[in-house]
This record gives C-alpha cells, sequence and structure tokens, in this order.
C-alpha cells in the first residue's frame, strides 16, 4: 500500500488520545469473560496460534507480519481492538511500549506483557534534497546521545506510566535560518500540542529543539497530517517532519523521495492482555 493510500490509516496517529479516553468507557473487568480462563503469554516467540489484534500499518503489524505462531487481525482503532479482546475475538493486542502502556492505563482489566516481542526506532523525515540537513541532524543525534540529557530522556522514556509526559525545561535560543517542521498534533506522546501551548511538546521534540538551539535555528512548527507531511517534504513546504515516524516503514519513505534520520530513540514493542482479575471465578478456571 503505497503512502497516497494511508490518509485514513495515518490519522490514527493523531486521535490516540480520543481512543484512549474510549478505552476508559469500555470497562472489561467483568464483562463477556464466563468461560475464559487466565492463560497468561509464557513466550513471545511462541504464541501457539493465539489471535493478535494489530492497528493497521502501525509498527507492530510491519513487525509481527509473517510470523507463523499467530493469526494476526488488524483494525483501524484502538477501541475496535477493546472491543474484539473483550468480546474474545483476539487474545492479544500489539503496540510500541508507550501505546500499551497508554491503553493499559486507560481501560480496566488489561496488563502489560512485559517482555517485549521486538523493538522500534523513532526517526525524522526530511525532503529529498535535504542530505545536509539529514547528515547534520545525524551528526547531532551522535553527539547528543552521549550528553545526561539523553540519559535524561531515555529514563523518562523508560518510566512513562501511560498518562502523564513530562518535559524537559529547554528554552529556544536559536537566532538564524528557520527550520520549517510538521508534526504530528495529537500524538501523544511523541508530539502534540497542550491546551493553550504556543507550540508542540513530546519526545521527539526535545531532539529537535536542542538540535535547533546547537545548530542556530529558529522553529516554526506546522500541525499536520501524515499525508500532508509527506506532501510538504516533497514539495519543498518543510524541512522536517516528526511524529510517530518508525523505521519500521523506511524502505516506503525512501521509495517516495523522502530521507530518513537515524533512531531518535529505540521503544520495545509489547503484547496487551487480559489480567487474571477479569476471570468470572464462577464458571472459569484460574
Amino acid at each position: 500500500m503505497g503512502l497516497k493510500n494511508r490518509k485514513a490509516i495515518r490519522i490514527l496517529k493523531r486521535t490516540v488520545a480520543s481512543a484512549l479516553a474510549a478505552c476508559a468507557l469500555l470497562c472489561l473487568a467483568g464483562c463477556g469473560t464466563s468461560g475464559w480462563r487466565y492463560t497468561p503469554v509464557t513466550d513471545v516467540n511462541d504464541l501457539e496460534g493465539r489471535r493478535v489484534a494489530v492497528l493497521l500499518s502501525w509498527e507492530a503489524d510491519y513487525y509481527l507480519t509473517g510470523r507463523e505462531d499467530m493469526e494476526i487481525l488488524r483494525y483501524d482503532a484502538v477501541s475496535d481492538m477493546l472491543m474484539a479482546i473483550k468480546s474474545g475475538v483476539v487474545d492479544l493486542m500489539a503496540f510500541d511500549e508507550l501505546g500499551a502502556k497508554g491503553v493499559v492505563a486507560g481501560a480496566e482489566g488489561l496488563e502489560l506483557v512485559e517482555e517485549p516481542f521486538g523493538y522500534t526506532g523513532y526517526t525524522l523525515y526530511f525532503g529529498g534534497g535535504e542530505e545536509a540537513l539529514r547528515d547534520d541532524f545525524n551528526a547531532f543525534l551522535e553527539e547528543y546521545k552521549q550528553t545526561e540529557a539523553f540519559t535524561d530522556h531515555m529514563e523518562r522514556l523508560r518510566s512513562f506510566d501511560g498518562e502523564t509526559y513530562i518535559p524537559p525545561e529547554i528554552e529556544l535560543t536559536g537566532t538564524g535560518d528557520i527550520l520549517n517542521v510538521a508534526i504530528e498534533g495529537e500524538g501523544f506522546p511523541r508530539t502534540f500540542m497542550e491546551g493553550g501551548a504556543a507550540i508542540p511538546t513530546g519526545f521527539d521534540v526535545e531532539a529537535l529543539e536542542l538540535f535547533a538551539n546547537s545548530r542556530n535555528y529558529q522553529l516554526v512548527f506546522y500541525v499536520s497530517t501524515y499525508e500532508n507531511m509527506v506532501y510538504g517534504l516533497q514539495s519543498g513546504l518543510y524541512d522536517a517532519a516528526a511524529g510517530y515516524l518508525t523505521d519500521l516503514n523506511e524502505e516506503e519513505a525512501i521509495a517516495s523521495g523522502l530521507l530518513t534520520s537515524e533512531a531518535l530513540d529505540i521503544v520495545p514493542l509489547n503484547f496487551v492482555q487480559k489480567n487474571r482479575e477479569t476471570v468470572n471465578l464462577r464458571t472459569a478456571e484460574t
């Protein structure tokens, strides 16, 4: 499926907050679970034919496609996945760790499978003629990853509770050329706009702000959709784009004439399953 056909899919990445709000309303515990047995995952590399829900063309879909020990069911929304696991249509859901923690925090009766089944890195996209900018950003990343600021970034990333993003204090100091950056405005917690804020925040934004300060750029952000990001980069309207841009999709981005950076950070991919408390003890074995 080409980039032009992914508009509906990528809009999902801007509506995570809405989907997670729907999660809270589903209240899984005790709903449709009579006869269900608690059979937690013991080996993420052998799912014994279990049915796994993924979001279409998201990280877990790319990573799990081709595995023969499971059946993959693809959905367009987190709320649909939750209905599927509540009703027993699927046994597991699969996300990146940040998304998995958000779902567990937003819905009752779920737990994170702690062992990752894989990893993904999140990148920036650049226009096809921006090799020098991409290379300079990669050079900055190499420097950044040796600093206390990056150590703090990774500690906050690993300790993310699914609900609270705590940003570092970064004052923008650049006074030179303008760097036009398109971002996903509702891609919590990687790129998002808080109420009343003039500029976005999130884990992806941190590296951009530090890069701009280091290279004396003035940052100008544009809240966008994935499709508009791609067209804007191709046309030269934007210099860079950020927001849940996985390295698992790198080949497709390059085929569309875009450039990708090295990974800003690496995030585990995890399964989510119903927890033991979801069992109806009157009718299910435990």
